[in-house]
């Protein structure tokens, strides 16, 4: 199945992720597209909050890059700070794929939902998937808590791919023994989600063992803790 992987960052400022990314995507056959922020034109909205500023871009990256540039069957996006070192075609299995969060990092439901890292999506290119996009999107720009909060685009996201199984995340949790869901779940009566194994597809524990994960996620305080083994993650 064809691919396209596309990220987004602003100039100079992840420079060395870039270049590992890209000849590392270059090794596995994959296309691989990086929009800078700056271009997206929400970032120059004055009457959005900061924080909703921060929310919207990588939504309306993908939602955009699916509906008038991809050429391809499938678009994943991969952060800017994650790095991927083997081929995931195991993983295009359904109209979007996503990766739940480590139990110790799942909020409980009263506060902002973080049940999925945002890290890593995995999106077919369907026409179905356009109104999903715009409640994503449209959800953001409308709650006024967004622009207290930097990952607004991700509560969001997680509220409406776990609308089935919220509940169940939260009870059985996700740590070192990972459950998943067995079957995929429907979304807006037509649209599959599948979750896949986090250890693997968005690893942000462990960056010394260069086996065990495909894509390995420097967010947080890992991002400078162990930036230095960037050269290393170079297939």
């Amino acid at each position: 199945m064809s691919v396209e992987i596309i990220t987004a960052t602003s100039k100079g400022v992840y420079d060395d992720f870039l270049e590992v990314n890209e000849y590392n995507c270059k090794k596995l056959g994959y296309k691989y597209i990086v929009y800078e922020t700056q271009s997206v034109d929400w970032w120059k909205d004055g009457q959005v909050g900061i924080g909703q500023i921060q929310g919207l871009p990588k939504p309306q990256i993908i939602y955009d890059h699916i509906k008038n540039q991809c050429q391809s069957e499938y678009c994943i996006w991969i952060d800017i700070d994650a790095i991927i070192r083997k081929k995931i075609d195991e993983i295009l299995i359904n109209d979007i794929v996503c990766t739940p969060r480590l139990h110790n990092h799942i909020l409980p439901p009263d506060t902002f939902i973080h049940l999925i890292n945002n890290g890593i999506m995995v999106f077919r290119k369907t026409e179905k998937l356009y109104p999903f996009f715009e409640k994503w999107i449209n959800n953001i720009k409308e709650d006024d808590n967004v622009k207290y909060e930097s990952s607004g685009e991700e509560h969001h996201f997680s509220k409406l791919v776990c609308d089935i199984d919220h509940k169940w995340l939260l009870n059985h949790g996700w740590g070192q023994e990972l459950v998943l869901p067995r079957k995929p779940q429907y979304i807006f009566g037509n649209i599959g989600v599948s979750f896949v194994d986090t250890r693997i597809y968005n690893q942000y524990y462990t960056f010394q063992d260069l086996d065990i994960a495909k894509i390995y996620h420097f967010k947080g305080e890992f991002r400078d803790k162990y930036r230095h083994l960037l050269p290393k993650f170079k297939m």
